[in-house]
């Protein structure tokens, strides 16, 4: 059990880490690069994208407690490959752009909600040393993405290559907050001793996502 929710917890970390790392070794080494963006505009852009990361965050705050931890984790991180999906189909900047700061909203969204689900989870004995392992685990994508990305690219020469790479990357997410959804407990305002017990009880809380 212990071994399972550690598990959901890396591919969690893994495919955020890889987004965020990767999306942004893209912006920077590709995607701009290669719609002519001179360097001295490129600030503009992380700017932008980091406001788009602001309000997913703001987001995340809401609908963690709203919506429930299971629906949040999963929207959110579905939505992030979405966006994804929605990059690789544009041929223009501003559409680019606007992809860049769908995906920055919806991986901040999906830290969020993975960090709260992966903290409430792991028992107090193993809670330390489980975030621990489940980060380490989320380091590897921020170490293999953008190398990943930028070596399909020189390959390739085109950036939707290193697109469907980074769509790749971003699966484990949805995939494992999509068991969980389905297999896992919903721990909005239940103690942490109960939700990281191993019976198959379920707590009294609705997990339909309502109404903030």
């Amino acid at each position: 059990m212990h071994a399972a929710r550690c598990a959901l917890a890396g591919a969690l970390n893994f495919s955020q880490a890889a987004v965020v790392y990767g999306v942004l070794s893209l912006m920077a080494l590709v995607i701009l690069p290669y719609m002519k963006v001179p360097s001295t505009d490129m600030p503009i852009y992380y700017m932008i994208g980091n406001a788009a990361a602001l309000a997913g965050g703001i987001v995340a705050a809401v609908l963690v407690e709203a919506w429930g931890r299971r629906a949040s984790l999963f929207v959110s991180y579905t939505f992030t490959v979405a966006a994804i999906v929605f990059i690789y189909a544009m041929h223009a900047l501003p559409g680019m752009v606007l992809g860049y700061c769908l995906i920055q909203f919806g991986v901040t969204w999906a830290y969020i909600s993975g960090y709260v689900v992966s903290s409430e989870i792991l028992p107090t004995r193993i809670r330390a040393t489980g975030l621990g392992v489940s980060v380490a685990i989320g380091r590897l994508g921020a170490v293999i993405a953008p190398l990943m990305l930028t070596n399909v690219y020189a390959m390739s020469g085109s950036p939707s290559a290193a697109l469907v790479v980074l769509i790749v990357l971003a699966l484990p997410g949805p995939l494992a907050a999509g068991l969980w959804w389905l297999n896992g407990r919903e721990t909005r305002r239940i103690s942490l001793e109960e939700c990281s017990t191993e019976g198959d009880a379920q707590p009294a809380v609705d997990a339909a996502p309502r109404a903030a």
